[in-house]
């Protein structure tokens, strides 16, 4: 993921669309939106989380992968998702939530001197 965010966004659409495109011609003998949906869904599958050689990447990997995360990004940044997160802001606590040590075993700060 932290290599999609170095990439670029313009460079990386381009490509993968190019790939996309010139893949589903050398498959179907088609631009991928003349293509059935039933091939269009089989080569969107190819570059999905679903597909079966997980370790090799090309640009059409690199663009399912960068629009996946521009999806979640946006999606948990919107109302909504800050919604379904049950996010209810920055928040200040005098005591870590989760925190379970007892107060006299907290380290306590130096004493100016």
């Amino acid at each position: 993921m932290r290599e999609l965010e170095t990439l670029e966004p313009e460079r990386v659409c381009r490509e993968g669309l190019a790939w996309l495109g010139a893949e589903s011609q050398r498959r179907y003998g088609k631009d991928f939106l003349a293509a059935e949906p039933p091939a269009q869904i089989e080569l969107l599958q190819a570059i999905s989380d679903a597909r079966p050689d997980k370790i090799s990447a090309n640009a059409g990997t690199r663009l399912f992968d960068f629009l996946k995360a521009e999806t979640i990004r946006g999606f948990y940044t919107s109302r909504l998702g800050l919604k379904e997160l049950a996010y209810k802001g920055n928040a200040f606590y005098s005591e870590s939530p989760g925190c379970t040590l007892t107060p006299k075993l907290r380290p306590t700060a130096p004493k100016p001197d």
